[in-house]
């Protein structure tokens, strides 16, 4: 199923981000629909699948932004594997427990990317670049994630293998 939704998905996330994506930017702050995307189909993915996403959508997501080449092919596909790994530990039938988990992802993508930058000697200020994007990017993405998860109940894609099921 998921290998049905991914191209689906992709496909309308990169129409969406550039027709409409101006318009739910907020301080020039936007949602990242990409990592959100990673997000939601790594709910029970292997780790290899995970990480072949995230870089898939990593590639897309530098190919469209104009950012450096691999930047965010890199920190996707770390996001898509650590969090195939730490939701095999987590309870995820809660909505705070997937909304905590979502803003960590975002955060850390946003610090992998930032420490990227600065190794490669493209230097942005550390506190500065936090304060001002990373976190509120992070809770952007958050808010439409929650959003996501309230109007969009669908079982395929929020399902965890250890939430109890009814009989």
């Amino acid at each position: 199923m998921k290998a049905f939704l991914f191209p689906i998905g992709l496909i309308g996330i990169v129409v969406f981000q550039v027709s409409w994506g101006e318009w739910v930017r907020l301080f020039s702050i936007g949602p990242n629909l990409f990592l959100l995307f990673l997000f939601f189909l790594t709910i029970n993915s292997k780790p290899e699948g995970a990480t072949a996403m995230g870089f898939l959508l990593g590639l897309y997501q530098d190919v469209f932004s104009g950012s450096p080449l691999g930047l965010n092919a890199f920190s996707l596909s770390l996001i898509g594997f650590l969090l195939t790994r730490v939701e095999e530990k987590l309870y995820l039938s809660s909505p705070l427990v997937r909304g905590v988990l979502l803003f960590l992802a975002t955060t850390f993508s946003g610090l992998v990317t930032l420490f990227n930058l600065n190794f490669f000697m493209l230097y942005r200020p550390i506190l500065d670049t936090v304060t001002r994007l990373i976190l509120p990017e992070a809770l952007y993405t958050t808010l439409v994630g929650f959003l996501v998860m309230t109007f969009l109940p669908n079982p395929i894609l929020f399902a965890s293998p250890y939430a109890p099921r009814a009989l």
